[in-house]
């Protein structure tokens, strides 16, 4: 009976030894995805001209619409040659979120070469400034 005894234990020892080192070891791979998307990106395709023009006594008004009609009123004559409206080319990812932001009020232009200036107001764009949009 003695015998017997030893042999359980001896049996039940192996076991609670090796019983660790038979343990099933769980491997986890887990998946990792990411998109890189373009940044937005603003090129200016044509500059803001006004055109050649020569105020009178009394001055008068300037007018480039945002389709490139120039216009005058007042006492301004109106020269030849190129006028247009600004235009910008705005790329990125579909459903990118841009805004235009106008000048809130007057800016004053000073020519480099002869120092004479000009005054703008009443901004304008299409789609309309002060706004956010999507690409």
């Amino acid at each position: 009976m003695k015998k017997f005894t030893l042999w359980i234990l001896f049996l039940t020892a192996f076991f609670r030894f090796t019983g660790t080192s038979l343990q099933a070891q769980v491997r986890v791979t887990g998946h990792i995805s990411a998109e890189v998307i373009t940044s937005l990106a603003a090129m200016e395709t044509a500059q803001l001209n006004f055109g050649r023009f020569a105020p009178q006594s009394a001055g008068g008004q300037v007018t480039i619409t945002p389709q490139g009609t120039q216009s005058a009123t007042g006492t301004i004559a109106l020269g030849s040659g190129t006028h247009n409206a600004a235009s910008f080319y705005i790329s990125g990812e579909s459903g990118a979120l841009f805004s235009i932001t106008l000048p809130n009020g007057p800016v004053s232009l000073t020519n480099t070469s002869n120092s004479k200036t000009m005054v703008v107001t009443n901004w304008v764009s299409i789609p309309p400034g002060n706004g956010n949009y999507y690409s």
